[in-house]
């Protein structure tokens, strides 16, 4: 691997990694395939730091490979609706909300706290 760049700020809701790579065993070979659209994660130490889909990849003339990939909250941005929430927790709201755009989720924590009265707009 020669680079692997993953970015984001706190205003956005989503994040994106950039890789890049000589995927090669021989110079035409590719050694790892590489794939728009499957999953990837990279870990660091053993933790897992980003989780997502394959959206474009691209070899340069010399051979050299690399491949953009946002983490799932990229859907959300792409979606639009506007849902009234009542009494319900944090943790209720973003299984309603992933289930509706079909959207992967795994353990969502419980604060306990139950939201009075939320409304999403778009």
């Amino acid at each position: 691997m020669t680079s692997v760049e993953w970015s984001g700020e706190t205003t956005q809701a989503s994040r994106s990694c950039e890789v890049s790579l000589n995927n090669t065993v021989n110079g035409t070979t590719k050694a790892v395939d590489v794939e728009v659209g499957k999953d990837i994660r990279f870990y660091v130490d053993g933790t897992e730091v980003f989780r997502g889909v394959i959206f474009n990849t691209e070899i340069a003339s010399d051979g050299s490979f690399s491949f953009t990939a946002h983490d799932y909250n990229y859907y959300l941005t792409k979606n639009s609706d506007s849902i009234k929430f009542v009494k319900q927790k944090a943790s209720q709201i973003i299984r309603t909300i992933c289930k509706k755009f079909d959207i992967p989720y795994w353990d969502i924590d419980d604060t306990g706290y139950v939201i009075p009265k939320i409304i999403l707009r778009n």
